[in-house]
């Protein structure tokens, strides 16, 4: 990828974004977005866009969402961006079979099987000819399959056809002009086991086997009539009589000697005529018949077997009957069937000895697991269950995952379905199962070089320091290693943020964050990486912003080297307290700057805040400083998201709310003020004056921090938390001045 233009209008959250990622650069984007800016709507949008789907936001008729994702001026395939959610979702990668092929076992297999294929194929072709049936969308083939072994599933056909091998080999095809699908369906086997019907049917096998009883010809057990019609399909095919020979037969017209092929089937036929066509036997198949007029299935095999009465007591045991009818079909084309089964005898050896190699073989899909497993700790095992034929079969064979939960006390570990397994992990080891899917994902796609974008939505949300850490490893691993992966991470989290951009080496220039107005969205250079109070302490005296949001950093600083006066001054900058405090409406920005030179030594001598360009007076009053600025803020509402604005307005909030508190009740009336102050302040005026602005005060102290610490990192709950809430609190407060 070179140079991505990204181009969102009414997408969710956002009305309007456009910006060129310039991938030529750098491989990877780091953009810090906190909670209701901009990462979420960002993140779905381009997820739509991979799914080729419209965003799916509020039915507002005249909204029509417009995106467009190009690369030197040409849309961006689907496929080609990849969007990892933030929430836990139970994503499963279609690739994952790319991951266990292993292409020269492949080949080798592929090439056996293909000959056994074409074959089999040939087969089907002729069976469809003598059965009767068609094979579309493999119905002959399921039929046969399951007749044989019970089963629908086409990889059994070999083994059916194996199954089958003796009865093949015996057959006289002796069944080879019945009508399978007559014979057999959905209501006559239905029919087949209903007891009215065996009842019906042995009514007329005991007429039957009477008549064979009195026959002189026939046998009952020994010889019947579909004994005799074998025995002289035999002797005509192999010239018995062409070779002068004759036979004597028992006929009910005593012994008649026959030397010729049509006097033996003549013979033959009458006494098969005596006893099928018996008025006897016709008067019991018409009782049996009148089971068999339920719907127009059975009717027409009433019809079938009174035409075909031969074959009637083999329905006694159907289920041998198909069997039968099967062999009579392949004894017919008997070449194509011995030249399937014999090739398939002849690879199994082969195919054997390939899928013992493959079980020694190490797959890209067992390096992926690897992978997590080096990286992340969670209570399961897991395995593909069909490793060896996916490894051998590719695609066309999905992979079977199968998990075991590791009891964290015992160590033992037991199945567990994929659903049941998330129901029984912490949020954090849910979302490393999720990630688990996602690595399968990547690592196809890396196999397959294929190029991608790669959208992290807040990747490492709910996870411990150590698989925080992991993912990161993991992202440095893909930007270095894939030269066809590219990456926009997004993360509202502060300290993750600079951690990628650290551990990653992503350049100033693309480490993000956004800047919003009403109308438009765009990217900026975050101002600040690593040590922050570095870079505001060089500005202290030129941005008021960032010298009233070092004020909490100064006043820290002060009481760890035991200067309790000058931390009390700055305390009173903090919070309105008189009894403890210096008196908070006296400190001057001449005091401020004092403070700053003295505290700060390595603060150049000539520093000053009194400046034209920053219009700050040595005679100002510091609080009211922080009053007009925030002021300003909200009125202008730029770059409200960036940690020294957040601190101006949460410091504002909270002396707004103090002083009013004060004011309300009066300094003599408030109890325990050295502790707590804000807190108790709140009791105090619920104490006089009910819950009136308790919502209010409530929402001050749980947003507000009660103290902000010198070390950056602590300063992470204020810089995450959405600026829409400080904007709304400060709105509210400065009502109540009024």
């Amino acid at each position: 990828m070179s140079k991505i233009d990204i181009s969102l209008t009414n997408c969710y959250g956002i009305n309007k974004l456009d910006y060129t990622f310039d991938f030529d650069a750098t491989k990877s984007y780091a953009i810090y977005a906190p909670n209701g800016t901009m990462k979420t709507s960002f993140a779905k949008t381009l997820l739509d866009y991979s799914k080729n789907q419209q965003p799916n936001i509020l039915p507002f008729p005249n909204i029509i969402p417009v995106i467009e994702i190009k690369e030197d001026n040409k849309a961006i395939e689907p496929n080609e961006i990849f969007v990892i959610k933030s929430e836990v979702s139970n994503f499963q990668t279609e690739k994952m079979s790319t991951l266990l092929v292993n292409k020269e076992l492949r080949d080798k297999h592929l090439k056996i099987t293909k000959d056994i294929e074409e074959k089999k194929e040939i087969l089907l072709k002729e069976l469809e000819k003598v059965s009767g049936i068609k094979n579309t969308k493999g119905k002959l083939e399921i039929i046969f399959i399951k007749d044989i072994v019970g089963s629908e599933k086409k990889n059994l056909f070999l083994t059916a056809l194996n199954d089958l091998r003796h009865r093949v080999s015996i057959s006289e095809k002796q069944f080879i002009n019945v009508t399978y699908s007559i014979l057999f369906n959905s209501n006559t086997e239905k029919l087949f086991t209903d007891s009215k019907f065996i009842n019906e049917l042995e009514k007329y096998m005991e007429t039957y086997d009477k008549l064979i009883s009195s026959s002189v010809f026939f046998k009952r057990g020994v010889f019947n009539h579909t004994n005799a019609d074998i025995i002289t399909k035999q002797l005509i095919e192999n010239g018995f009589f062409k070779a002068s020979h004759k036979v004597s037969i028992n006929t009910k017209n005593g012994i008649k000697e026959i030397s010729t092929d049509e006097d033996l089937k003549k013979a033959i036929e009458e006494e098969k005529s005596y006893i099928l066509n018996s008025s006897e036997l016709k008067k019991s198949f018409e009782n049996f018949s009148k089971i068999l007029q339920r719907n127009a299935e059975t009717r027409a095999l009433a019809t079938y077997l009174e035409q075909n009465p031969n074959i009637i007591e083999n329905l006694r045991d159907w289920q041998n009957f198909k069997r039968d009818i099967w062999a009579s079909f392949f004894k017919e084309i008997e070449v194509f069937y011995n030249d399937l089964v014999q090739s398939n005898d002849d690879a199994q050896p082969k195919l054997k000895a390939i899928q013992e190699q493959a079980k020694k073989e190490t797959s890209k899909w067992d390096n992926a697991v690897q992978i997590f497993k080096d990286r992340f700790y969670v209570p399961f095992d897991i395995k593909v269950d069909n490793k060896i034929d996916v490894m051998l079969s590719g695609e066309e064979v999905a992979p079977a995952l199968s998990f075991k939960y590791i009891d964290r006390f015992t160590g033992e570990k037991l199945p567990i379905k994929k659903d049941d397994l998330y129901t029984n992990l912490s949020t954090g080891e849910q979302r490393a199962l999720y990630i688990l899917d996602i690595i399968f994902e990547i690592e196809a796609r890396k196999e397959l070089k294929a190029k991608t974008l790669f959208i992290f939505d807040d990747i490492a949300d709910s996870f411990d320091y150590k698989n925080k850490y992991a993912i990161i490893q993991y992202l440095y691993e893909l930007n270095k290693e894939n030269k066809n992966s590219y990456q926009i991470i997004l993360t509202h989290n502060f300290d993750f943020f600079r951690t990628v951009v650290s551990r990653l080496g992503i350049k100033r220039d693309y480490a993000l964050s956004p800047e919003i107005s009403k109308n438009e969205i765009s990217f900026k250079k975050m101002p600040y990486l690593q040590d922050l109070f570095k870079v505001w302490n060089n500005e202290l005296g030129e941005d008021k912003n960032k010298l009233i949001a070092s004020i909490p950093f100064i006043r820290n600083i002060a009481g760890y080297c035991g200067l309790k006066n000058i931390e009390n001054k700055l305390t009173a900058l903090l919070h309105i307290n008189p009894q403890c405090y210096p008196n908070t409406n006296k400190i001057t920005i001449a005091d401020l700057e004092a403070i700053v030179k003295f505290v700060l030594k390595s603060k150049d001598a000539n520093f000053v805040l009194c400046k034209k360009t920053n219009n700050l007076q040595a005679t100002d009053i510091v609080k009211d400083i922080i009053y007009s600025t925030a002021d300003t803020l909200i009125k202008e509402g730029k770059n409200l998201y960036l940690l020294e604005n957040k601190i101006v307005l949460s410091i504002a909030i909270r002396l707004k709310v103090e002083e009013f508190i004060l004011s309300e009740i009066g300094n003599n009336k408030i109890l325990d003020l050295e502790k707590y102050q804000t807190f108790n302040l709140i009791q105090n005026h619920i104490k006089y004056f009910g819950d009136k602005y308790k919502k209010l005060f409530t929402e001050v102290q749980l947003i507000t921090p009660e103290n902000i610490h010198l070390n950056s990192f602590m300063y992470e709950p204020i810089l995450d938390t959405g600026y829409e809430s400080l904007v709304d609190l400060y709105k509210e407060v400065s009502q109540l001045q009024k």
